[in-house]
């Protein structure tokens, strides 16, 4: 009960693969050849003939390679696990936001709401101390936090005033 059957499952499928990217040998040498964005057409490509990858990873992986032949300039991170970590910061946000639209990363309830956090940003109203929307959902629950996060949502458009009354009665 090491592995999930997920991963179980990715494993035999690699093990079983031929023309590995990169002729990489494991699963961690793929992963390194992968996260370079160099490399997007062939590891997306793998991946998706070897059936590595969720339905919705693959169509994301396919959303950024084409952003990328289109030639819209990603994010300096390199990889998605360190631009995930790397856009989680404000001082980040506009240029992977601008990433994320010309790639169609976010639906337009999303994209909305980021720019409207964005330009309160800029306008020097400070975003609650977490990193990226799940961490601050998580930290805007706590109790103690709920008056500083409903405030930046009031400032930033999220919520109205009415709303963030409700919020805080509550």
């Amino acid at each position: 009960n090491l592995m999930s059957t997920q991963e179980i499952n990715a494993a035999r499928k690699f093990i079983t693969a031929k023309n590995t990217p990169g002729d990489c040998k494991t699963k961690d040498i793929c992963e390194t050849y992968c996260n370079d964005m160099s490399h997007i057409n062939e590891c997306v490509a793998f991946a998706e003939n070897n059936n590595l990858m969720s339905p919705q990873e693959l169509a994301e992986a396919k959303k950024v390679q084409s952003a990328i032949v289109r030639g819209v300039k990603p994010p300096a991170c390199g990889n998605k696990k360190a631009c995930d970590t790397y856009c989680q910061d404000p001082s980040h946000m506009e240029e992977c936001i601008t990433f994320a639209k010309e790639a169609g990363l976010l639906s337009d309830e999303e994209l909305a709401n980021t720019e409207k956090v964005l330009a309160a940003i800029k306008k020097g109203v400070n975003p609650p101390p977490c990193k990226g929307k799940e961490a601050c959902d998580i930290y805007c629950a706590e109790e103690g936090n709920t008056e500083e996060c409903t405030n930046f949502a009031v400032a930033a458009g999220l919520v109205t005033d009415e709303e963030a009354k409700i919020i805080k009665e509550t």
